[in-house]
């Protein structure tokens, strides 16, 4: 419980502080250049829950994420 709420604290720090993460990137309108793309969005996130794992974790994450089908762009 207590890593879960570790975790859940990063990324609602995270959501805070980037304001294009909140906004979910979609949408019209002006300031576009204000927004991460969806790739730097995730690699921030990753970024930010592996600031709170510890060792053992985050080879769990890693080796998760490894097993996760990818996606394939313009299909």
């Amino acid at each position: 419980m207590k890593n879960t709420l570790r975790v859940i604290a990063a990324v609602a720090a995270f959501a805070i502080a980037t304001p294009a993460f909140a906004q979910g990137g979609g949408g019209g309108g002006g300031g576009g250049g204000m927004r991460m793309s969806p790739a730097e969005r995730n690699d921030a996130l990753k970024a930010v829950l592996k600031a709170v794992l510890t060792d053992e974790q985050k080879k769990k994450f890693a080796e998760n994420l490894a097993a996760m089908p990818q996606r394939r762009g313009g299909v």
